[in-house]
Protein backbone atom coordinates (compact mmCIF):
# COMPACT_ATOMS: atom_id res chain seq x y z
CA UNK A 1 0.00 0.00 0.00
CA UNK A 2 2.88 2.40 0.75
CA UNK A 3 4.25 1.72 -2.73
CA UNK A 4 1.14 3.29 -4.21
CA UNK A 5 1.68 6.51 -2.24
CA UNK A 6 5.42 6.92 -2.82
CA UNK A 7 6.91 5.91 -6.14
CA UNK A 8 10.71 5.86 -5.79
CA UNK A 9 11.11 5.70 -9.57
CA UNK A 10 9.87 9.29 -9.72
CA UNK A 11 12.52 10.58 -7.27
CA UNK A 12 14.68 13.05 -9.12
CA UNK A 13 16.77 14.64 -6.38
CA UNK A 14 19.97 15.07 -8.40
CA UNK A 15 18.32 17.26 -11.04
CA UNK A 16 17.22 20.04 -8.68
CA UNK A 17 18.55 23.28 -10.07
CA UNK A 18 20.22 25.63 -7.59
CA UNK A 19 20.86 29.02 -9.14
CA UNK A 20 22.77 31.18 -6.65
CA UNK A 21 26.55 30.98 -6.41
CA UNK A 22 27.20 32.39 -2.90
CA UNK A 23 26.11 29.84 -0.30
CA UNK A 24 26.60 30.21 3.45
CA UNK A 25 26.26 27.28 5.86
CA UNK A 26 25.95 28.08 9.57
CA UNK A 27 25.96 26.16 12.82
CA UNK A 28 23.12 27.76 14.78
CA UNK A 29 21.23 27.08 17.99
CA UNK A 30 17.45 27.34 17.87
CA UNK A 31 15.74 26.84 21.23
CA UNK A 32 18.88 25.12 22.62
CA UNK A 33 18.99 22.65 19.72
CA UNK A 34 21.90 22.37 17.31
CA UNK A 35 20.93 23.12 13.74
CA UNK A 36 22.56 23.63 10.38
CA UNK A 37 21.28 26.65 8.48
CA UNK A 38 21.79 27.18 4.75
CA UNK A 39 21.53 30.70 3.37
CA UNK A 40 21.90 31.73 -0.24
CA UNK A 41 20.30 28.80 -2.03
CA UNK A 42 18.03 30.17 -4.71
CA UNK A 43 16.06 27.68 -6.73
CA UNK A 44 14.50 28.05 -10.14
CA UNK A 45 11.13 26.82 -8.86
CA UNK A 46 9.54 26.38 -5.44
CA UNK A 47 9.20 22.64 -5.99
CA UNK A 48 12.98 22.42 -6.44
CA UNK A 49 13.52 23.79 -2.93
CA UNK A 50 11.10 21.25 -1.50
CA UNK A 51 12.84 18.49 -3.45
CA UNK A 52 16.23 19.57 -2.09
CA UNK A 53 14.97 19.61 1.51
CA UNK A 54 13.31 16.21 1.07
CA UNK A 55 16.44 14.65 -0.41
CA UNK A 56 18.67 15.88 2.44
CA UNK A 57 16.13 14.75 5.04
CA UNK A 58 15.92 11.26 3.52
CA UNK A 59 19.66 10.90 2.96
CA UNK A 60 20.70 11.84 6.51
CA UNK A 61 17.56 10.85 8.45
CA UNK A 62 16.99 14.31 9.91
CA UNK A 63 14.30 16.96 10.01
CA UNK A 64 14.40 20.04 7.82
CA UNK A 65 12.27 23.02 6.97
CA UNK A 66 12.28 26.52 5.55
CA UNK A 67 11.95 29.55 7.84
CA UNK A 68 13.09 33.10 8.42
CA UNK A 69 15.92 33.79 10.89
CA UNK A 70 16.50 37.52 11.21
CA UNK A 71 20.03 37.18 12.58
CA UNK A 72 21.11 35.32 9.43
CA UNK A 73 18.96 36.76 6.63
CA UNK A 74 16.19 39.22 7.41
CA UNK A 75 14.95 39.40 3.81
CA UNK A 76 14.67 35.79 2.64
CA UNK A 77 13.89 32.40 4.10
CA UNK A 78 16.72 30.04 4.98
CA UNK A 79 16.76 26.24 5.13
CA UNK A 80 17.22 24.65 8.56
CA UNK A 81 18.23 21.05 9.26
CA UNK A 82 18.51 19.39 12.66
CA UNK A 83 21.97 18.62 13.98
CA UNK A 84 25.42 19.84 13.09
CA UNK A 85 25.82 18.51 9.54
CA UNK A 86 27.63 21.48 7.96
CA UNK A 87 30.34 19.35 6.37
CA UNK A 88 27.87 16.77 5.04
CA UNK A 89 25.74 19.51 3.46
CA UNK A 90 28.80 21.09 1.85
CA UNK A 91 29.92 17.73 0.46
CA UNK A 92 26.40 17.03 -0.84
CA UNK A 93 26.19 20.42 -2.58
CA UNK A 94 29.54 19.81 -4.28
CA UNK A 95 29.09 16.17 -5.28
CA UNK A 96 25.37 15.89 -6.05
CA UNK A 97 24.51 19.42 -7.14
CA UNK A 98 27.81 20.39 -8.77
CA UNK A 99 28.40 23.56 -6.74
CA UNK A 100 31.88 25.10 -6.70
CA UNK A 101 33.62 24.59 -3.33
CA UNK A 102 35.01 28.14 -3.47
CA UNK A 103 31.46 29.56 -3.44
CA UNK A 104 30.44 27.72 -0.25
CA UNK A 105 31.39 29.28 3.08
CA UNK A 106 30.99 27.29 6.30
CA UNK A 107 30.56 29.37 9.48
CA UNK A 108 30.65 28.25 13.10
CA UNK A 109 32.51 25.46 14.87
Amino acid sequence: MDNELWDESQENFGNTEILNEAIDIYFHKIRNKNTTVIDGLIFKETKDKKTFITSIKKKFGITGYETKIDSINSEKDVIVFSGNIKDKIKTELIKTYGKNEDNITVHGF
